[in-house]
């Protein structure tokens, strides 16, 4: 990381640019311990949906707040929300809880310019720590509304496909014949979740999340009942190191279980001992028998800096899965 100017230089506060990309990622380098791409940020930052802020002194980045913006259904009606991320301060100038700090005047400042009523968006949300969630808090920033859970399937023996269920697996070549497919199933699930907040997770959303995503890669099955063809749901998977992760699942409610069986057989085909799944709180018995389900040390966050929605309007209505972050 380069030495800090002069701390008599006056902090000022504005929107990145792409001429401002090339010091976000020396941020991000130094404070996550790993590198950038070009690409990634385009793809996180380059699109009208975005935004981030910055705490500069001169020409230094101290701090930086990001968001990608997403239409989303908020008990039925739509409405459009931020996902907050890259929340980055410099350590030379991390300062405890205290309203002068980058942190404080990095978020203030991204909350009074975008979220709230009258703002480009109305909600924001995320995946910030506890310990994240907590200085927010203290601060008056934000709001807790939620939790995470993770939950695990081990498989001892090879799971199978029910014979009812057939699988086609989703790609470039073959995208575009099941884009009305996925929009039904989305509108599936909008209706099947009308008293939640979800994101609107339409054919083209998927293929701009998980298609053209610019260095992860994911299997795409969409599953279909066998003899009426009828579309049962879209399974996005991850394989990692030592399990697959269920990104994400566009389907109604009572289809989940179906697809975690479809879910399960594929990891065991993709060579993995185990799957899991990242789930809001109140939908943990939606996805059928588990071998454990825990709480994770996420939380789901409201804005309450700005006029909005109150928390307890928004507590636990989020439909949130491991998808909807930017860093799986």
């Amino acid at each position: 990381m380069t030495e800090p100017s002069a701390p008599g230089t006056a902090l000022t506060v504005r929107a990145l640019t792409d001429a401002d990309a090339p010091a976000m990622r020396a941020l991000f380098a130094a404070i996550f311990n790993k590198d950038m791409s070009e690409a990634l940020w385009n793809w996180k930052y380059a699109r009208p949906q975005s935004a981030a802020l910055g705490i500069w002194r001169g020409d230094e980045l101290l701090a930086h707040y990001g968001g990608m913006g997403s239409d989303i259904w908020f008990k039925g009606a739509p409405a459009t929300a931020m996902q907050i991320c890259d929340v980055m301060v410099n350590p030379s100038v991390r300062q405890a809880v205290r309203k002068q700090s980058p942190f404080y005047q990095s978020t203030s400042a991204f909350l009074e310019r975008y979220l709230g009523y009258g703002k480009p968006w109305l909600l924001g949300y995320g995946f910030p720590s506890d310990r994240h969630m907590d200085l927010a808090a203290h601060l008056k920033l934000y709001a807790p509304v939620g939790r995470m859970w993770e939950l695990n399937w081990d498989l001892p023996v090879q799971p199978r496909v029910p014979f009812l269920l057939t699988t086609v697996v989703l790609h470039e070549g073959n995208f575009a014949r099941y884009r009305a497919t996925l929009d039904a199933l989305a509108e599936q699930q909008r209706t099947a979740l009308a008293d939640r907040i979800l994101v609107r997770k339409n054919a083209a959303l998927v293929a701009w999340r998980y298609l053209n995503h610019p260095q992860e890669s994911y299997t795409l099955i969409l599953v279909r009942h066998r003899l009426t063809g009828k579309a049962v749901g879209l399974c996005v998977l991850k394989v990692e190191a030592d399990r697959v992760l269920w990104m994400d699942a566009l389907a109604p409610p009572a289809n989940l279980p179906a697809l975690a069986q479809v879910a399960r057989a594929a990891t065991w085909l993709l060579l993995r001992p185990r799957l899991s799944l990242w789930c809001s709180e109140p939908d943990v018995q939606r996805f059928g028998n588990v071998s454990d389900a825990q709480p994770m040390p996420i939380t789901t966050p409201a804005n309450i800096w700005t006029p909005g929605p109150a928390p307890e309007e928004l507590k636990d209505r989020w439909w949130l899965l491991a998808g909807d972050s930017d860093y799986l």
